[in-house]
């Protein structure tokens, strides 16, 4: 029997990373992160170019705001609109949409 179960990354919002010693520590908050796991954040963000990284209150931060306005139009969010292969689908839409309603659509307003 096939496995459907699906475990789906769960992305964080105000996420604090602290890299250093302990008279050296120094704290980045991002304003998202794509899961809420240190060393995977610091490998991601590595990853990206500095500018695009969101850190709380930098360039990167407003650029990913400014692109959720295009990436996620509202008009485009409605279960009742889109077409899925079963239940299981729409309902792991449907939580996705509340993630986005609750937290990525109240940050464009």
């Amino acid at each position: 029997m096939i496995n459907t179960d699906r475990t789906l990354p769960t992305a964080a919002y105000n996420f604090k990373v602290e890299t250093g010693k302990e008279n050296t520590k120094t704290t980045t908050e991002y304003s998202w992160v794509p899961v809420p796991d240190k060393s995977l954040v610091e490998r991601y963000m590595k990853a990206l170019p500095e500018e695009e990284r969101p850190i709380i209150g930098s360039v990167g931060e407003q650029n990913r705001k400014s692109r959720l306005q295009f990436q996620l139009p509202l008009y485009d969010c409605n279960v009742d609109d889109a077409r899925f292969a079963n239940e299981q689908d729409k309902e792991v839409f449907r939580r996705f949409l509340e993630n986005v309603r609750k937290h990525v659509c109240t940050v464009l307003h």
